[in-house]
C-alpha cells in the first residue's frame, strides 16, 4: 500500500511541476541587441594607385607616363620625379587620366 501511495505522490508532483513550469508567463522580449545605423561611420572605396611607367631613352634622359584618378597625387608625383631624376628641364613626363 505504501508503495502505491508514493508512487501516486510522485506522480501528482510530477505533473504539477510539469503543469506550472508551462504555464508561466515569458517575460515581454526586450531588445537589447537591436541593430542601430551610427550615421559617423561612412564606407569609402578604396582608391586606386597612381601607376607609373618609367622609360630611359637611347640618350639616357628618363621620360614617364601617369595614370591614376587624383590629379593633386598625379602632380605632386611628378614633381617629385623630376626632383628625383634631374633638373626640371632636362626630364619630361606625360600626364594621363
Amino acid at each position: 500500500m505504501m508503495n502505491k501511495a508514493m508512487k501516486l505522490c510522485y506522480l501528482l508532483l510530477t505533473l504539477s511541476l510539469l503543469l506550472l513550469s508551462c504555464s508561466r508567463v515569458a517575460p515581454p522580449a526586450t531588445d537589447s541587441f537591436s541593430q542601430s545605423k551610427n550615421k559617423e561611420i561612412v564606407q569609402l572605396a578604396p582608391r586606386k594607385p597612381t601607376r607609373v611607367t618609367l622609360r630611359r631613352n637611347s640618350s639616357g634622359a628618363y621620360t614617364w607616363a601617369l595614370k591614376g584618378e587624383d590629379v593633386g597625387e598625379i602632380i605632386a608625383i611628378d614633381q617629385r620625379l623630376r626632383e628625383y631624376v634631374g633638373d626640371g628641364k632636362a626630364a619630361k613626363g606625360r600626364v594621363k587620366q
